[in-house]
């Protein structure tokens, strides 16, 4: 996008991997939020409506309107803080997702993988607990019992998983996600964030799922070998950075 003033022009765009002339100055790593559309010509308040939360939170901005919808660029590094803010004056953030394969990560770089989560906004969690019918439910009772300290209220959050005749969003058991319950699930999954289900008699545990801002930040599917991420593309390239291997799809490329 150009923009041509009478003492300078304004050149908008993504750069790639190629070097780009871009004059005199430029400010590069920006992260940008897409309002979903295409928006009506007649709308107004679209922009104040994002600006004003992100205002207050004390993020800057650069908004840039298109017929279609509008954008808003701010610095990489305080789109988590842009993000928060958005969920809190009720708009809804969709991030774009990767898929990681289980077997491309080892269990120890899946805990390095969920401290970069905790450390990028990730503050709660879901794991299912397994039992079969009548059966004794030892290890479900000790994993209750590990992450007890950690329990928050229960609340509506999407699964990682639905089962036929389950609704996307449900009553979701959570516990707290911090450094401490992390070593928590380092006991109760021995095997890393990808240990598949055991079907052990006396229960087992799957589907770990990491919530930021109420949404999907990590889930894994443990019966299939794969997960969900949901990261912008800043926080994309740190973890290609950190050597964690993402897909768009989960199919081999």
């Amino acid at each position: 996008m150009i923009y041509r003033g009478p003492s300078r022009s304004i050149v908008t765009g993504w750069v790639g991997r190629r070097p780009v002339s871009l004059g005199r100055s430029a400010e590069r790593g920006y992260a940008a939020l897409r309002v979903d559309g295409p928006l009506p010509l007649g709308l107004v308040g679209i922009i104040a409506a994002v600006a004003t939360p992100l205002a207050a939170a004390g993020v800057p901005i650069f908004p840039i309107a298109t017929f279609d919808t509008d954008y808003v660029l701010m610095p990489g590094d305080e789109l988590a803080r842009a993000v928060a803010a958005l969920v809190a004056a009720g708009h809804r953030v969709a991030w774009p997702t990767s898929f990681l394969r289980a077997e491309e990560i080892a269990p120890e770089r899946s805990w390095q993988l969920l401290a970069w989560c905790a450390e990028h906004g990730g503050t709660e969690f879901f794991i299912r607990e397994m039992s079969l019918e009548g059966r004794p439910e030892t290890n479900v009772e000790r994993a209750d019992a590990l992450l007890a300290p950690f329990r928050l209220s229960p609340a509506v959050r999407p699964r990682t998983v639905v089962y036929a005749g389950e609704p996307d969003l449900q009553e979701t058991a959570l516990w707290a996600l911090n450094s401490e319950s992390i070593k928590v699930l380092r006991e109760l999954l021995p095997g890393g964030l990808f240990t598949p289900p055991s079907y052990d008699e006396a229960g087992w545990l799957e589907e770990p799922t990491f919530y930021r801002h109420g949404s999907i930040l990590l889930g894994v599917v443990s019966h299939e070998g794969y997960a969900v991420l949901t990261v912008s593309e800043h926080e994309r390239g740190e973890l290609l950075r950190l050597g964690v291997s993402l897909h768009s799809s989960v199919a081999a490329d």
